[in-house]
């Protein structure tokens, strides 16, 4: 009679926790797929700025309409790279500082080279997408591996993402943990932290505005300023 109890005991238990399992994960996967949703929304908009921050690089995004222009700044070196992007053509222009004892200004040491990609396809979503999954399958899987809290910082709140196995990041393969905090209301990234197996942390932050790129904005640079590589 014991050993019927125990094991009705035991069922429950293990019934509870299963309800439990599908129940946390349903709620993962009906936020991941909301964010998605949202996240594409944004970037079907016509004009869009992102401003990114790194420990490495800071960058600017512009959109409007069919051209995309980036602006990298590399904080370690002296080195600038410009991308235009508008229809089946990318253009790279890359700026750097080369080394000289010459006490001439800064423009004459400067190296400027173009790539020019032409056929290609472009990917027109500036806004990026912690959330991008193919499919059911796939949103089941990034569901399982997720761990999905709330916080609430300066009066917004946000879902913070959990999840070092995240293939929408090019992730190092020293990463212990990455934790990406999505507004609850846009689906935006606001900040992304890189934790390493060391206990050391790389911090992303991101801006944006909507309807604020003028034309001067994606101003494409005079290519003739520039050694066009083959």
């Amino acid at each position: 009679m014991k050993t019927k109890k125990i094991w009705l005991i035991l069922s429950l238990i293990l019934l509870i926790v299963i309800i439990l399992f599908i129940v946390l994960t349903a709620r993962k996967f009906i936020i991941i797929g909301d964010l998605e949703e949202k996240v594409n929304q944004q970037n079907a908009r016509n004009n869009i700025y992102v401003k990114v921050d790194t420990s490495d690089i800071s960058g600017e995004i512009f959109k409007k309409d069919d051209t995309i222009k980036a602006i990298l700044n590399y904080k370690d070196s002296d080195t600038k790279v410009i991308q235009v992007a508008s229809g089946t053509t990318r253009t790279v222009y890359t700026e750097s500082n080369a080394e000289s004892d010459a006490e001439d200004s800064a423009d004459s040491n400067t190296e400027k080279k173009a790539y020019v990609n032409e056929n290609e396809t472009l990917n027109t979503n500036v806004i990026s997408n912690a959330v991008a999954t193919d499919g059911f399958w796939s949103k089941l899987n990034f569901s399982l591996l997720s761990h999905i809290t709330t916080e609430l910082i300066e009066d917004t709140e946000y879902y913070v993402l959990e999840n070092k196995h995240n293939s929408n990041f090019m992730l190092p393969v020293n990463c212990d943990n990455l934790k990406v905090y999505i507004e609850k209301e846009t689906g935006l990234i606001w900040k992304e932290v890189l934790i390493f197996e060391d206990g050391t942390e790389e911090t992303t932050t991101y801006e944006y505005s909507f309807d604020t790129v003028t034309d001067d904005d994606i101003q494409v640079p005079d290519i003739t300023e520039y050694e066009v590589q083959e």
